[in-house]
């Protein structure tokens, strides 16, 4: 897909690599050629400039250094607009409510006469029991493996969230949870939830069935202890069901599980699981409708192309301390970018990155704006418009080293895009009671000149979900588009859009 605007002055990684070590209010941009390298696709193109601005204090999110587990991004009351829940290991997490872009504490929503000290690992939103209102799944370490700890699941209901998992049977006790995800396997309309373990005898990973509200254990080839960090899932193959990609510890190679009538059967995949990674996100960088790979491990990122369900290498580069990445379009010309999250090494806290997009091929850019603090560890970031004005913002965790134990405390960051960016439009997506935000649809997009399709997933990556429901659709210079939304279960709506508008696209099956 081309661009059809041009964007002029870049910061190009032979720029930065030069400069070196730039101090400003106590920040640092780069390092030297030899802790940092792109190869041949980082040269030859212009690429927008890129900027961000810290609205941590300005919205009311500033905290006190601590230790992280990820974040989540979520309109949980269908207000319109992302709330925030940061995940703290240890401690309560802390819920923000998005108010007109200003963020107030809502932590007794949740979490009101609870013990204060709490394994809590990866949570998740999705939907359990069929109301319509969106719920919250939360992994345990169960006292780092030694007793019993039951995961969470949190049922939004008027009156706030309540803790009800031992009535639907998800607790997962003596499982050393360490991701979690909302995933339809079975294709019956409803959502079902993994649970990713890290090693424990007795205790492999589960699949978890919901048969319209009531959960079992599902024996679907995923049963293995096999010591999990992360697992995210994408329809890569094309068939009409979700496949899993299982990351697991150092200096365990990652799992691909294809999924097959709603069982999965272990593959092999060029480039995928010949190695140990950090985190691995879907995201369609090109828009050709097969989902391609961003693989993160302590030194290198790689970026897979899928086509037709079989992975090729399109990109590389060196890291100092590689945590994670998210997809996003961060100028809104209609393709994916790719923020890369690092972590501390040598003490430091090392920058985070993007590498941008243009027709296929990425350059690295560095700005101090979203370097992140040298203090703490670069862990996850999340993606959502928090302040609802047409570009992508980033929350940024920074108090874990990623797939080690640790202690390090470190403070999170609210980075507010502001990138001169491009027209844009926004779909609500209205699924049933029991998919509400459609997980499994895909979207595609036509606008003067672009055309490319989106994936809808439950938005995990590493530890932390990006925002899901509201869609939002960069458009190039054109002033409309049409979008197309097939919903997984196979009926098909078309809505058009004018640049700027958000339109809630109900699960109709209207045909187009």
């Amino acid at each position: 897909m081309r661009k059809n605007y041009a964007r002029v002055a870049s910061l190009m990684l032979s720029w930065a690599l030069a400069a070196g070590p730039i101090a400003c209010t106590g920040q640092v941009v780069p390092q030297t050629p030899t802790s940092m390298q792109a190869d041949s696709t980082d040269t030859g193109f212009a690429s927008p400039v890129i900027s961000f601005v810290d609205g941590t204090v300005l919205r009311d999110l500033a905290h006190e250094p601590t230790m992280t587990w990820g974040s989540t991004w979520v309109d949980h009351d269908r207000d319109g607009d992302f709330d925030l829940l940061a995940n703290r290991h240890w401690h309560l997490p802390r819920f923000f409510i998005n108010r007109a872009g200003s963020y107030v504490a809502s932590d007794e929503m949740f979490f009101s006469g609870r013990k204060k000290f709490f394994d809590r690992h990866s949570c998740a939103w999705g939907e359990a029991n069929g109301d319509g209102q969106v719920d919250l799944y939360c992994g345990s370490g169960a006292q780092k493996g030694e007793g019993f700890g039951a995961n969470q699941l949190w049922i939004q209901t008027k009156a706030g969230f309540s803790n009800e998992s031992h009535e639907f049977r998800t607790q997962n006790g003596y499982g050393r949870s360490r991701s979690v995800n909302w995933i339809d396997y079975d294709s019956d309309g409803d959502l079902d939830i993994f649970t990713g373990n890290k090693l424990r005898t007795r205790a492999p990973n589960v699949m978890l069935r919901n048969d319209r509200g009531r959960f079992a254990r599902a024996d679907v080839g995923l049963s293995a202890r096999v010591n999990s960090l992360a697992s995210t899932w994408s329809d890569w193959d094309g068939d009409g069901d979700p496949d899993l990609l299982l990351i697991r510890y150092r200096p365990k190679k990652a799992r691909a599980y294809e999924n097959v009538g709603g069982s999965f059967e272990q593959i092999q995949p060029e480039g995928v699981t010949s190695r140990h990674w950090s985190s691995a996100v879907w995201g369609d960088y090109d828009g050709d409708g097969w989902p391609d790979l961003h693989l993160i491990a302590p030194h290198n990122s790689v970026i897979l192309h899928n086509e037709s369900g079989t992975f090729s290498e399109s990109h590389t580069v060196a890291l100092d301390a590689g945590a994670s990445s998210a997809w996003l379009d961060v100028d809104n010309d209609g393709d994916l970018d790719s923020f890369i999250v690092q972590g501390q090494r040598a003490g430091v806290n090392r920058p985070d990155f993007f590498l941008i997009q243009q027709d296929g091929r990425f350059t690295t850019v560095f700005d101090r704006s979203f370097r992140g603090p040298r203090s703490g560890s670069g862990e996850t970031a999340s993606v959502a418009d928090g302040d609802l004005d047409g570009r992508q913002d980033l929350f940024v965790t920074n108090g874990a080293l990623l797939g080690e134990e640790s202690d390090i405390e470190g403070s999170w960051q609210l980075l507010e895009n502001r990138t001169e960016s491009a027209n844009w439009v926004a779909i609500e997506l209205q699924g049933d009671e029991w998919n509400p935000w459609g997980y499994g649809a895909s979207l595609r997009v036509e606008a003067d000149g672009i055309e490319y399709r989106r994936e809808v997933t439950d938005g995990i990556a590493a530890r932390s979900q990006s925002g899901v429901g509201r869609m939002l659709l960069g458009i190039g210079d054109a002033t409309r588009a049409r979008v197309t939304v097939e919903w997984p279960a196979g009926a098909t709506d078309c809505v058009d859009v004018q640049a700027s508008d958000v339109v809630r696209v109900n699960e109709t099956g209207t045909r187009c």
